[in-house]
């Protein structure tokens, strides 16, 4: 049985198929690429310390409160819903260290600020 195609074209696809390859290599394109929904490592060490100091108040895992909100989504909401202002680093990094209602101050000395930076890298990851 005889193919359509000659040893001259498979020749010309094996070439065109490894000048791709050399051509995405040189752009950077083989890099390896996270896979979806992994963590920075600032995010991973954000796990931990919530898990430590956080976990017993709110859930990662819903948005199903327990003492204090589930916090799944959080970021992606936009806005406290204990005074509907506005989610940002900043706003968290305040919220964290001085507490508000039931929700108890981390200060510098409990929970050190690159922490708490950590600990929102998490909170973003969700």
């Amino acid at each position: 049985m005889r193919t359509k195609y000659g040893t001259s074209t498979a020749v010309i696809v094996v070439a065109v198929t490894l000048f791709g390859m050399l051509l995405r290599s040189s752009h950077g394109q083989d890099a390896p690429v996270s896979a979806p929904g992994a963590m920075s490592e600032s995010a991973t060490r954000g796990k931990a310390v919530f898990q430590e100091k956080c976990a017993i108040c709110h859930n990662a895992e819903s948005e199903e409160k327990k003492i204090g909100p589930g916090l799944k989504g959080f970021t992606k909401r936009g806005t406290f819903a204990s005074d509907g202002s506005k989610v940002t680093d900043e706003s968290l990094q305040k919220f964290i260290q001085t507490g508000k209602g039931m929700m108890p101050a981390f200060s510098d000395t409990t929970l050190p600020p690159a922490k708490r930076d950590d600990v929102i890298a998490y909170v973003k990851s969700l």
